[in-house]
């Protein structure tokens, strides 16, 4: 298993570092790819093989992949894909499906769909216009933002799962999560917070500043996977698929970054200079 995981890391990361890098275009649809597939394991969670959902269904997906691309737009292009959704979403719960499996439906959408947009604005958007150079490399001021969320979330998760491996008594919340522990996940936010102090002459921040937003985001990190793990439980699901070995589904790798992401933005949008 721990094999597993690390060859789909050492796979998938430096896609992920390139797809942040070129930006525009393929880092927006790349996103709004995963974001679909990501909402199709989050539909089945929230109840998609009852009858009732199935149409549903056929529109969160789409759904997702559309919203997300949205982002590459803006903001205000975002607030009108989900006013534009939610229209479409009500007419058909009107008259197609019951409201129950209309609204599950939308839910798993904006769970996977919103963070994943917000993550396209703040790599693309033009308002990220100041940058740094990291490792010789250039990077524009959404890619520097970017990187930060991802590290700092990487730290979380690679952290907690180690250190709760290695050490770990305490569980967390067994009843929602039992692998998880006290130690691992106060090792994980630490290690959050000192990723955005290493970050903080990048993005103009102050180290008391930069802390404090690290210390916050990473706790929103470890809320995010335990919603997850809360959702599946609910469901009956270990994983939310098969499709990363050693890891589980997309939705397991998005877990933490879901809850940060917004973090994060309110942090460029406020903070940021």
């Amino acid at each position: 298993m721990f094999l597993a995981r690390l060859l789909t890391a050492l796979v998938g990361v430096p896609i992920i570092l390139l797809l942040v890098w070129l930006g525009s275009w393929p880092f927006a649809i790349a996103a709004a790819v995963v974001a679909a597939l990501a909402a199709s394991e989050a539909s089945r969670a929230f109840g998609s093989t009852s009858e009732p959902h199935r149409l549903a269904t056929l529109l969160t997906v789409p759904g997702a992949f559309a919203l997300t691309g949205l982002g590459f737009f803006g903001t205000n292009a975002l607030h009108a894909g989900i006013a534009l959704l939610l229209l479409i979403w009500v007419g058909v719960a009107l008259f197609s499906v019951p409201t129950a499996a209309w609204a599950s439906q939308f839910t798993a959408l904006l769970y996977v769909a919103l963070p994943m947009a917000l993550l396209v604005v703040l790599r693309t958007g033009t308002w990220s216009s100041n940058g740094g150079t990291v490792l010789g490399v250039q990077l524009a001021g959404g890619a520097t933002w970017a990187l930060l969320l991802l590290t700092s979330v990487w730290g979380v998760d690679v952290c907690a799962y180690l250190v709760g491996r290695a050490i770990g008594r305490r569980k967390l919340w067994p009843r929602i999560s039992p692998k998880k522990t006290w130690e691992g996940t106060v090792a994980g936010v630490l290690a959050g917070s000192l990723v955005w102090l290493a970050w903080a002459p990048l993005i103009g921040l102050s180290p008391a500043v930069a802390g404090i937003a690290g210390l916050v985001m990473s706790i929103a990190a470890v809320f995010g996977d335990l919603a997850e793990s809360a959702i599946k439980r609910a469901a009956g699901l270990k994983d939310a698929s098969a499709l990363l070995p050693g890891h589980g589904g997309l939705l397991d790798r998005l877990d933490s970054l879901g809850f940060a992401t917004v973090v994060v933005f309110l942090c460029r949008m406020f903070l940021g200079n």
